[in-house]
């Protein structure tokens, strides 16, 4: 399997040794998907990719970590080995 790279190297190479009467459709093709993207920019606007915003607020509710978490339960009581501080938010 090539790698992208590899192709697009060999799909290169290729298209520069066509002919004219070679390239002919793939250069029809290509108008008409040009004509079809005016088209439809001029139908519904230009398409504008955005950055993905992240809730940067995200945070553990206090309710999961707190002692009314029954999974948590007696973490507090834990000794200070590496389990108490991890439950203790030593680490």
């Amino acid at each position: 399997m090539l790698k992208n790279r590899e192709f697009l190297r060999l799909m290169s190479a290729r298209w520069k040794v066509m002919s004219e009467i070679e390239r002919s459709p793939y250069v029809k093709l290509a108008e008409a998907d040009k004509k079809r993207f005016d088209d439809d920019v001029k139908k519904f606007g230009k398409y504008e990719s955005r950055q993905r915003r992240y809730n940067k607020s995200r945070h553990i509710n206090s309710e999961i970590l707190g002692h009314n978490n029954p999974y948590m339960a007696g973490a507090h009581q834990y000794p200070a080995t590496a389990t108490g501080m991890l439950y203790n938010g030593g680490f």
